[in-house]
């Protein structure tokens, strides 16, 4: 079988597909494909973790932690964040106006050699840059 393709989930996609928001059909159709090894889906830790935030924000410590588990079980690949990411992050963050956590989102993407699916404006303008590759899951632009 031919290599999967990498495709990096951020927090945007995730919420989406949790609270079943435009962009949940896409995220939903990927995690079929990851199953079916047709993609290789990657998060970072750091996502993962503001998706627990967001979660326990919106229900419950409770709720954040069961969604934490069932990403978990999810054909998902969460990846540690090495020093030299936080490095990347950190520049990112520098120069160009994001989120902390998308900036993790978009230095794993370059990282991995993967498409960023997400549905934030915010890193929508950093492909339009071309500093990464984006899956746009959010609409209308």
């Amino acid at each position: 079988m031919a290599e999967a393709l990498r495709k990096v989930l951020d927090t945007w996609a995730v919420i989406a597909w949790l609270r079943d928001e435009r962009g949940a059909e896409r995220v939903e159709r990927l995690w079929s494909e990851a199953a079916a090894g047709k993609v290789q889906l990657l998060m970072s830790a750091i996502n993962v973790g503001e998706v627990f935030h967001v979660a326990a924000r919106w229900r419950s410590l409770a709720d954040a932690e069961l969604v934490v588990r069932h990403l978990q079980e999810m054909p998902l690949e969460i990846r540690p964040v090495p020093n030299t990411i936080v490095w990347e992050t950190a520049r990112l963050k520098a120069l160009h106006r994001l989120s902390y956590a998308d900036a993790f989102a978009v230095a794993t993407a370059v990282r991995e050699s993967a498409t960023l699916v997400t549905g934030d404006p915010e890193i929508l303008e950093l492909a339009r840059k071309g500093l990464a590759q984006v899956e746009w899951v959010g609409g209308p632009d």
